[in-house]
């Protein structure tokens, strides 16, 4: 699938989902807030001070599902997250891809873009990465989402424009079946970790979707999966996956050799990983609702609890983090957005470069 004189490409460059331009109605909490694209949503639960939080937080913010200007629902569920070191994208369950800025002091959100996938009867997408790279020659920064049931990669532009698809469902070496976690190495390769029936493995891809290599397979062995969940590459380049089921994560090198297993006390089905700017693994957990923290020195920082109140989260599925350690969870079983700050980390407001 090379860039030059396809055809099919061709075509592909010419669609654009249609950009929602109608009004949100947006509820936040008890207070609403009529706006549209480009509107900050930083209201509802938010605290700015440590005052009356759960321990080990600094601050919490939280943004239930959004309607529109009619009062049906625009976006819910929200299943994946990416960061690209200004934006957070968000994929949910009504197939919406969301685009907020950090902005501002007291980490503010925006609302800058949004848009429908244009196929979703066969369910929704549960993967999104952030490629930093050009290594697919439509320039430095482009979206990559894992359709889940459709068994293809689709890279969008930030704006919404479809630029490039590649996969087809199946069981075999280069089939795509059920993809939970897409990643991509400086290099500019796609790490995609798939859980359905026999497959439960890890599949490498080029920049423009040529097979290349695969690994793992069903089972509880070291270098087995039971539902992998995610895909997050270290900042030491070690390829990191959520071993959901396995209750563990494991770390290979990119060429799929095993290097160790991670077994934090309790980790009950890691769900999302994402590192900080100090190299600190964070885990989501699905059913132990808590966002983990691991330090250098073996040491696990714990945060949140199960619930719905503030500092409570209810079987999340997406964590992202900034460099200098904002941390976002798609809130799946609360129908929310939240980020917080643990309570060590400097509240500062700004983005971070990747």
């Amino acid at each position: 699938m090379g860039a030059g004189g396809d055809p099919a490409r061709s075509a592909l460059r010419g669609l654009r989902p249609a950009l929602a331009g109608v009004g949100l109605a947006v509820a936040v909490g008890l207070l609403a807030l009529g706006g549209a694209d480009g509107d900050t949503l930083a209201a509802g639960e938010r605290t700015n001070s440590a005052a009356g939080l759960p321990a080990g937080l600094a601050s919490w913010h939280a943004l239930p599902a959004q309607k529109d200007e009619r009062g049906q629902p625009l976006s819910r569920q929200p299943r994946a997250l990416a960061w690209n070191g200004r934006d957070l994208f968000v994929a949910d369950r009504a197939a919406v891809i969301l685009r907020y800025l950090l902005s501002g002091e007291n980490d503010e959100l925006v609302l800058v873009n949004h848009w429908e996938m244009p196929e979703a009867r066969n369910g929704n997408p549960a993967a999104l990465c952030w490629d930093p790279t050009d290594a697919a020659g439509f320039g430095a920064g482009t979206l990559l989402i894992g359709e889940t049931h459709y068994g293809r990669i689709s890279r969008y532009d930030a704006d919404g424009e479809l630029l490039d698809q590649f996969g087809r469902a199946g069981n075999a070496p280069g089939e795509l079946s059920r993809i939970q976690g897409v990643e991509v190495t400086p290099a500019g390769d796609i790490l995609v970790v798939e859980t359905y029936a026999h497959t439960e493995r890890v599949q490498v891809f080029d920049a423009n979707g040529v097979w290349l290599k695969r690994w793992g397979g069903p089972g509880a062995e070291p270098g087995r999966f039971n539902r992998p969940r995610a895909v997050k590459l270290s900042p030491a380049g070690e390829v990191m996956i959520a071993d959901s089921a396995n209750h563990r994560v494991q770390v290979f090198d990119l060429e799929g050799e095993l290097l160790r297993v991670l077994t934090p006390p309790e980790l009950r089905y890691p769900f999302d990983l994402a590192f900080d700017g100090a190299g600190r693994l964070h885990i989501v957990e699905l059913t132990g609702s808590r966002v983990l923290r691991l330090e250098a020195d073996g040491a696990v920082t714990s945060a949140c609890a199960p619930g719905a109140g503030v500092g409570r989260l209810a079987q999340p599925w997406g964590v992202e983090v900034t460099t200098e350690g904002l941390v976002f969870v798609a809130d799946t079983g609360n129908d929310r957005l939240v980020w917080f700050r643990l309570d060590d980390e400097p509240a500062t407001g700004e983005g971070d470069a990747r």
